[in-house]
């Protein structure tokens, strides 16, 4: 019903589509499909509006990189406030010791609250309810994300997974991809939930340690 020129723009509200320009060399714009790129690859009228199933799930001709998918999740967590990614915070002169602060873009993408507050409460059930990632919940930090399961043809498929924390007052977010790894749940959502229970307890917890108080898988 949204249609893919809906489906195309809104997607590229959030970033997709287009390099987020995190401060790395060699970054992708990935493949945000469009009406133009199905008539130029299927010819005019040989697709049909069935094709938006799959690019719903994030299947069929899509094409997005981790970075992408840390920035959206990072703008999700913060209801639409999107910041660009980037590894330098500021720059030091080693001789004169001058310092310069790096200013990165930031901007708000402006849709009803109430959007943004039901992907939010889904990624929260996904880890805290009966959802793909409830083998990572934590007693310590409500974690919120969601699992993804890449099929491969030519072999394991690959695992996803994105997430922030703490839900009430997000600090972090982060996205995992193990390629031939599996399923999202198996490989990724371990690890990135370790990530974020190690950020937000100031390098005290180490979840993957078996002595650790915190468990984040079975």
């Amino acid at each position: 019903m949204i249609g893919i020129d809906n489906y195309h723009d809104y997607a590229k509200m959030f970033g997709f589509g287009s390099r987020t320009g995190i401060d790395l060399p060699s970054e992708t714009n990935g493949l945000l499909p469009s009406q133009q790129y199905f008539d130029k690859v299927y010819g005019a009228n040989k697709w049909s509006q069935g094709t938006l199933v799959s690019l719903g799930i994030g299947q069929g001709e899509l094409g997005v990189s981790p970075v992408q998918m840390v920035a959206y999740v990072s703008a999700m967590s913060m209801s639409g406030l999107y910041n660009t990614p980037h590894f330098v915070r500021k720059i030091v002169n080693p001789i004169t010791k001058e310092e310069q602060v790096l200013q990165f873009a930031q901007r708000k993408i402006d849709f009803p609250q109430k959007y943004y507050d039901a992907i939010r409460k889904g990624m929260y059930l996904v880890v805290n309810g009966t959802g793909t990632a409830k083998n990572i919940k934590s007693s310590e930090y409500t974690l919120a994300g969601k699992t993804g399961t890449a099929q491969n043809p030519n072999g394991n498929n690959h695992s996803w997974f994105v997430g922030f924390a703490p839900y009430e007052d997000p600090r972090i977010a982060v996205c995992v991809l193990g390629e031939n790894a599996g399923w999202g749940n198996q490989f990724a959502a371990p690890i990135a939930a370790a990530i974020m229970i190690r950020y937000l307890s100031g390098n005290t917890i180490d979840a993957y340690n078996e002595n650790s108080t915190i468990k984040v898988h079975d």
